[in-house]
């Protein structure tokens, strides 16, 4: 009763950053494909409605029923998704939603872990013409702490970023997730002002049916997450509900994480 309550209520947002065929002990962000793929079958066959984040944000802008909504986010634009990941969405009909790093697209993300290798633009081409909906949104242009930088710059990264993939893609950029998931109400206001509209965070809760458009809260899955975690969420447990307000622990680590920038700024 407890998850069927909660499915009224709100909707599990999924992050996955790497599927991977074995376990990467320099990535605990990278998930087995063998997980994966039992996590998206539990999906499939939840009854749960799956949709892109785009979709989401238009059914609540809508007032378009909620109940039993499922979503499927993927950040950064790993090479693996296109190879492990799509494979395994198709053969399940799950739509998700993929955010790119623009101005890395065919390079490497050093912050995964390991220097991850990144889609190319052929790659994405091939990845927007699927048999099951992937729809690309942006991630800025080099994926830094946005919160952290300078407000011109932090604005750049996220106006830029739709910009560039837009041009690349020769589609619409709609939907924003903030690196890391750090972002405050200045960055926040950035990408209502470059046009998006929808943003990702993460804050590892559910999202509320009232959740902020421009921060719905995600959950990332890691390395360990198996079908049981998914079966949790995709029930309305093994997470809180989001709250609206910042948790006073992301603001201290916000300060944290700004003193110990000055601190190497400082020492360079």
């Amino acid at each position: 009763m407890i998850g069927a309550e909660t499915k009224q209520r709100a909707v599990p947002v999924l992050l996955f950053h790497r599927v991977v065929t074995r376990p990467d002990r320099d990535d605990p962000f990278a998930v087995t494909l063998a997980d994966f793929r039992a996590g998206i079958e539990l999906v499939a066959a939840s009854g749960r409605t799956p949709l892109t984040v785009s979709a989401y944000a238009e059914r609540r802008r809508t007032g378009a029923s909620l109940d039993s909504v499922v979503v499927v986010t993927f950040d950064d634009g790993a090479s693996d998704f296109a190879e492990l990941a799509l494979p395994v969405l198709e053969e399940f009909a799950v739509p998700a939603t993929m955010y790119i790093v623009a101005g890395l697209v065919g390079s490497t993300a050093a912050w995964l872990g390991s220097s991850v290798p990144l889609m190319g633009w052929s790659d994405l081409a091939a990845v927007s013409a699927a048999s099951v909906e992937v729809e690309l949104g942006a991630h800025s242009m080099s994926h830094p702490q946005l919160d952290l930088i300078a407000r011109t710059r932090a604005a750049e990264e996220i106006r830029r970023s739709k910009e560039v993939l837009e041009a690349g893609l020769g589609r619409g950029i709609d939907s924003f997730a903030y690196p890391f998931g750090h972002h405050d109400r200045r960055v926040r206001s950035a990408v209502v002002e470059a046009g998006y509209r929808s943003a990702v965070a993460v804050r590892n809760r559910l999202s509320p049916l009232d959740d902020d458009l421009f921060a719905i809260a995600r959950v990332t899955l890691v390395d360990g997450d198996g079908p049981q975690r998914v079966a949790e969420l995709l029930d309305g447990r093994g997470a809180p509900v989001a709250g609206r307000r910042e948790l006073l622990r992301t603001k201290a680590y916000r300060q944290y994480r700004r003193l110990a920038a000055a601190r190497n700024a400082s020492s360079r």
